[in-house]
């Protein structure tokens, strides 16, 4: 092998290496039950495509399972289960695919500014990332969401349109946050070339893929957007400016991730300082576009209802923007040191906070404690079931009931006959945390049939009169 060959395919060699270690690292997740809105709208909707027909129109799922979202992400992985047969580890191996595909579209961004030893680092610095691990094996959109955007930013700065157009109605298509891309790229394209209507108008285009979806679901529901989702936009200034705080402390402090973010702070200072002593300040467009995009991103998600993993697609720029302000201002003596030092210091502060006993829905490893959890007391209850009997839970237990492929029940089993919302039941099953619903107050009080504890969750069943 040639020294240049070397150069190009080592790099590569050892982000494959990285990536296979982490994902074994995290093997466990594979095989595991449903999870949260996994299990309560994503897993149970991509079934519903399986079973009845793949869709890309709203009238494709209940609302239900929809939620009045763009229905590409469901119909993909309903292809790929048409394609392969169900089990929960194929579903998830499909989930770490399109996230082991965010690592490659981040790693072949990052050789546009560094050389590949460094553009490596970045992507496993991605990998590294506790949200990456947990998200990695999910059945959740916001992944295909980041992918689609780092395609889409990366053909936007080249000026590659006909691609960008792709990926951006893919992004539209997949979650209605995907909405701001085209907005951040035509505003970033209409700052830098204000002249140029082709390209602003190509930038802007993908939009009406997004206007297109929701008129037909006006025809074919009855509503615009979901009813329940539109209740949680809020605009008022308090509420805004703690969920901005809370998104700030996510990105920038969050899982190991003020070291980095240090980082950032320290090269746009210097390259500042530089700018002014020189007198030019000229974003690139690729900075441009991505600083739209996080800017609407975070207002979007701070306008609605909140949660951390809405932000997934923002987490890879980070140490993409902390290599390409870096590199200009080292020598290639000192890249050979200050690369593998950074890479070893970050990742240990990312892989210390890889599991952290608390909730936090989705965005680390523990939620597999919370899975063990369920899926102990799903087993009791099952056990305890007889003709006639109901039984309740708060979310997402009572979707673990319903269908014994989302991976709580024996095989063909099924509660369904037996579930019920009412307050009239004879089994109760709750897990905290999160505290549940008020309607399961009153249990508090009571003395639980069976408890079932693992790290910071615990289940309890109760026999009701």
């Amino acid at each position: 092998m040639t020294a240049a060959a070397l150069r190009t395919w080592l790099p590569v060699l050892l982000l494959a290496a990285a990536a296979a270690g982490i994902c074994l690292a995290n093997r466990h997740l594979a095989g595991l039950p449903l999870y949260w809105d996994e299990l309560g709208v994503y897993g149970p909707a991509i079934l519903y495509q399986a079973d009845h027909g793949i869709s890309l129109l709203p009238a494709g799922l209940p609302p239900e399972y929809s939620r009045g979202h763009p229905l590409l992400f469901f119909a993909l992985m309903a292809l790929g289960i048409k394609v392969m047969g169900y089990s929960l580890l194929k579903l998830h191996l499909l989930a770490l695919a399109i996230s082991l595909a965010t690592a490659a579209v981040l790693y072949r961004t990052a050789l546009r500014w560094l050389p590949p030893f460094a553009a490596a680092a970045v992507a496993v610095l991605w990998l590294l990332q506790p949200n990456w691990q947990a998200m990695a094996f999910l059945a959740l959109p916001e992944m295909l969401l980041a992918l689609w955007v780092l395609l889409a930013l990366d053909a936007a700065a080249r000026a590659r349109w006909r691609w960008y157009l792709c990926w951006a109605v893919c992004a539209v298509l997949t979650k209605e946050s995907g909405l701001i891309l085209p907005l951040a790229v035509g505003m970033g394209t209409l700052l830098r070339s204000p002249l140029s209507w082709r390209a602003v108008g190509l930038a802007f285009l993908p939009g009406l893929a997004f206007l297109l979806f929701i008129a037909i679901q006006k025809l074919q529901h009855g509503w615009w957007l979901f009813p329940l989702h539109t209740g949680f936009v809020s605009v008022e200034p308090q509420a805004l400016f703690r969920k901005l705080r809370r998104a700030a402390a996510f990105l920038l402090a969050d899982q190991g991730r003020v070291w980095m973010s240090l980082g950032v702070l320290a090269g746009l200072i210097l390259h500042a300082v530089q700018a002014a002593r020189l007198r030019r300040l000229r974003l690139p467009a690729y900075a441009l576009y991505a600083a739209g995009w996080a800017a609407g991103l975070t207002l979007f998600t701070a306008m609605n209802f909140y949660m951390e993993r809405y932000l997934l697609s923002l987490l890879p720029l980070l140490p993409l923007l902390l290599g390409a302000l870096w590199m200009p201002l080292l020598s290639e003596r000192q890249v050979r040191w200050a690369v593998p030092a950074a890479v070893l210091l970050l990742a240990a502060g990312c892989w210390m906070h890889r599991s952290r006993p608390v909730f936090r829905y989705d965005q680390d490893v523990n939620y597999a404690d919370y899975v063990r959890v369920q899926q102990d007391a799903c087993r009791f209850v099952t056990s305890r079931m007889v003709p006639g009997a109901k039984v309740t839970a708060n979310f997402p237990a009572y979707n673990g009931l319903l269908d014994a492929r989302l991976g709580y029940l024996a095989p063909g089993d099924s509660l369904q006959p037996y579930v019920t919302l009412e307050a009239d039941t004879d089994w109760a099953l709750v897990i905290t945390p999160p505290a549940p619903p008020m309607a399961y107050a009153p249990l508090q009080a009571r003395q639980p049939d069976a408890e079932f504890r693992e790290g910071p969750f615990l289940a309890r069943v109760y026999r009701l009169p």
